[in-house]
């Protein structure tokens, strides 16, 4: 059971215009709403609606990673990790990727920034997501 009024298909459209219509199928939508209504909670926010906003744009960058994850050909080619090894006709080059791990936090934050929905996200968390202070 969420902890915030549940964030519904209409409102992450009303942010989002370009998942509209036909654009996503139906368990795209179950799966990007499911994630953001169990995932986002009150206490990460300072009211409901904050809650329900970053909870919008969080089910937004969901579901654009979901339709692009189903598009054929779409990232082909991108680079999955850290470059580990370089050849350059006879010559190469390798490097130790060991410590190249990024922690969880940081992992999920690279992740978020790859949609403009994620990055309204991330700007809505760093607004109105409270911080412990030091006194």
């Amino acid at each position: 059971m969420p902890l915030v009024p549940e964030v519904t298909q209409a409102e992450v459209e009303a942010v989002a215009g370009e998942l509209g219509g036909a654009a996503l199928t139906s368990g795209q939508w179950v799966t990007a709403l499911l994630r953001a209504n169990n995932e986002i909670t009150r206490s990460a926010f300072g009211s409901d609606y904050q809650a329900n906003m970053a909870a919008r744009y969080f089910a937004a960058h969901v579901a654009l990673k979901l339709k692009q994850a189903a598009t054929p050909g779409f990232g082909a080619g991108a680079a999955a990790g850290p470059v580990s090894s370089v050849t350059v006709g006879q010559v190469s080059k390798t490097y130790d990727t060991s410590g190249a791990s990024m922690s969880t936090w940081s992992q999920q934050a690279e992740e978020l920034r790859s949609t403009a929905y994620g990055r309204e996200f991330l700007r809505l968390v760093r607004l109105w997501a409270p911080r412990a202070m030091v006194v």
